[in-house]
């Protein structure tokens, strides 16, 4: 492999931090960090040979250099090409876009709720709502559930994620029971502030997680973890070019304003007045999108800064006007590289 050149695959992305880098394997959904020069040998070396780079190193480096290009290689993130062959791979289209206006949605429910679920699931059939998050606050019953449920069976959404704060009168098991054969559609049921032997977990198709220390509310948002980056093509394109939280989203609060996020105190209307694709198409409300981790304090210089979420509505300390602070519930730092 000496006369050779590596390659990255295009699926095996490498992203350089401000003290070490990541190489993302979108296809698998697995990341290794690596040095910052490690990807700069590989991606900006001049597309050289494995034995013309190492003619640029000490002893002790280039057994360093040829160690690492035997770990990547047996991990399958990269592969070896002769100098003719450099035009047979092109380059992966980084671009992202989708038909839908708007791809995403979370609804709001509390018992003062005076939702009109015909023209909110109406408006989102409209802009092509394909996952919806649905957030209930207060106690309430089946039929209340099922009645969000089957307006929504009526729709072109796809995914449908639960999130409520438990409280004895409806076990999960019940929603189970009656929800997982009839809508298929939802998918995961999150309880918050419950302890584990009031929850059940079985289902053979909903996956139910479970939130003992944690209370759910329109501030809930913006944590982020190792356990919460995504690992996939879609999502890493997205955040390359827009918000990894707030693209191509709308929210109905509690009481029925539209938002971009339920936390941000910015209101673009009652449903009850105004058209869900007619605020998706403001450019007012469109802004936040285009605020990219690039953009962002501190997240720019970090290398997992397009698989993970953003929070655009808690930062750590925002200028007046501006949204571009790092996210405060973020406990990361690029710099040492180690979670705090």
């Amino acid at each position: 492999m000496s006369d050779k050149i590596p390659l990255f695959f295009e699926c095996c992305r490498p992203v350089k931090g401000i003290s070490q880098g990541a190489v993302f394997d979108l296809q698998r959904e697995r990341y290794i960090s690596v040095p910052n020069d490690l990807i700069d040998i590989i991606t900006l070396g001049g597309k050289k040979t494995v034995s013309d780079t190492i003619q640029d190193f000490d002893e002790d480096d280039r057994s360093t250099y040829q160690d690492y290009l035997e770990y990547l290689y047996k991990l399958e993130y990269i592969f070896f090409v002769d100098s003719d062959q450099l035009n047979w791979y092109p380059p992966m289209n980084m671009d992202w876009d989708h038909p839908s206006e708007i791809t995403n949605a979370i609804l709001e429910f509390d018992t003062n709720s005076k939702h009109d679920l015909d023209k909110i699931f109406k408006g989102l059939e409209d802009v092509g709502c394909l996952a919806l998050e649905i957030r209930i606050y207060d106690e309430f019953e089946l039929d209340y559930l099922a009645e969000i449920l089957d307006c929504a069976a009526n729709t072109g959404i796809t995914s449908i994620a639960l999130k409520y704060n438990y409280f004895p009168g409806l076990s999960s098991e019940k929603i189970i029971s009656s929800t997982e054969k009839k809508y298929f559609n939802l998918h995961s049921i999150e309880v918050y502030g419950a302890k584990k032997e009031e929850i059940s977990t079985v289902s053979q198709r909903v996956k139910v997680l479970l939130h003992e220390d944690q209370l759910l509310s329109s501030t809930h948002c913006g944590f982020i973890s190792k356990e919460s980056f995504i690992l996939n093509k879609t999502f890493f394109l997205e955040s390359m070019n827009f918000n990894s939280c707030l693209n191509r989203k709308v929210v109905v609060d509690v009481k029925g304003q539209v938002k971009n996020c339920p936390a941000m105190t910015e209101i673009f209307g009652s449903h009850h007045e105004v058209s869900l694709q007619n605020v998706a198409r403001e450019s007012a409300f469109q802004a936040k999108w285009a605020i990219t981790k690039d953009e962002v304090i501190v997240c720019k210089s970090c290398e997992f800064r397009y698989v993970c979420l953003d929070c655009r509505a808690f930062q750590a300390n925002p200028a007046e006007g501006q949204l571009h602070g790092k996210p405060i519930k973020c406990n990361y730092d690029p710099l040492s590289g180690e979670w705090l």
